[in-house]
């Protein structure tokens, strides 16, 4: 191996971990990526389809790029819509190739289909051999347009850098772990696991803050909540002690007094609507915002605005009623 450069030399050691991993008991499929799927964010890079024009902005669209190696699509169990996966014989030497994600596929070459097509990314034009099923690359996404959908390259076609190993195994996954590392130091003492652990794993590990910021969220909220329902339980009981002139006179007149909590009452009622719907028409917005940036935050929960909505109305109602009746 002394007449081979670094890149050649780190392709070789990909390969023979890959047969060590794929050989050991358990391991159904295994395949390296560059970018797990379901990551915190994507790399993306610009790309050009020559039968498709350049928006006239002038700016390239963008897509997930992703090198992976044979394997990938059964390794995930993502279902190869079109054409073929990448081989063996994809290596540096022969033709560059790519497979491209079902929504770019759709939405850069409509009803005609890619395979065969070229394309060039990373200023390298290659030639589209198939259509993958989609794969969620990022937890979210920071642009507030559509999917951009992911192009595939091989391993072996391009620069190696920091890879994740996916493996598929049957059974506990926690029975390959051992076995896993014994198979990297066997292969190359030089060669260690950062990592073992399974999709689900990663996902709880990165959640768990989520769930805390949440709860701390939560918290605020209420808290915020407590706040604004004491501030209008205050405000219209300090208005109706400031009418209580105009209410003594109005019931020496002969007002009936469930007339007078009646308009008191409507008045408060008035106040709170008008609130509601300025805090509504600023929350809904805000809120479809933040998710269409932020791929991975759920959607709005009408429960707890209908909830808050509710709290504050009512505490409406009672502190009109009270005053008047006081």
């Amino acid at each position: 191996m002394g007449g081979l450069t670094t890149q050649e030399k780190s392709r070789l050691l990909l390969d023979r971990l890959l047969d060590k991993v794929r050989s050991l008991p358990g391991v159904r499929h295994a395949s390296w990526a560059s970018a797990p799927p379901l990551a915190l964010l994507a790399f993306t890079d610009t790309f050009r389809v020559p039968s498709t024009p350049v928006a006239g902005s002038g700016v390239s669209p963008r897509a997930n790029v992703v090198r992976v190696s044979p394997g990938y699509a059964e390794t995930l169990g993502v279902e190869l819509l079109e054409g073929r996966f990448f081989e063996e014989a994809d290596g540096p030497e022969n033709e560059a190739v790519a497979v491209v994600s079902r929504s770019l596929a759709e939405a850069h070459f409509g009803p005609e289909s890619p395979v065969g097509q070229p394309i060039q990314i990373q200023g390298i034009p290659r030639q589209i051999v198939g259509v993958l099923a989609e794969v969620k690359q990022e937890i979210f996404r920071i642009d507030g347009g559509s999917h951009p959908g992911t192009v595939y390259l091989p391993v072996e076609q391009g620069p190696l850098g920091t890879h994740t190993l996916l493996i598929r195994v049957d059974g506990d996954p926690e029975l390959v772990a051992e076995p896993l590392r014994t198979a990297f130091k066997l292969t190359d003492p030089d060669v260690s696991l950062v990592q073992v652990s399974t999709l689900e794993e990663l996902l709880d590990q990165f959640y768990v803050g989520i769930r805390v910021f949440n709860a701390i969220l939560s918290g605020f909220g209420l808290l915020a909540l407590l706040l604004a329902a004491l501030g209008v339980y205050g405000m219209l009981a300090y208005s109706v002690s400031r009418r209580r002139r105009e209410i003594g006179l109005r019931m020496a007149v002969g007002a009936e007094a469930h007339r007078v909590v009646g308009m008191v009452l409507g008045e408060g009622l008035k106040m709170a609507v008008i609130g509601l719907l300025l805090g509504s028409i600023l929350t809904i917005p805000v809120a479809v915002l933040l998710q269409s940036l932020f791929q991975g935050l759920s959607s709005l929960e009408w429960n707890s605005l209908l909830f808050f909505g509710a709290v504050l109305l009512g505490t409406t109602i009672l502190a009109s009623a009270s005053s008047a009746a006081g």
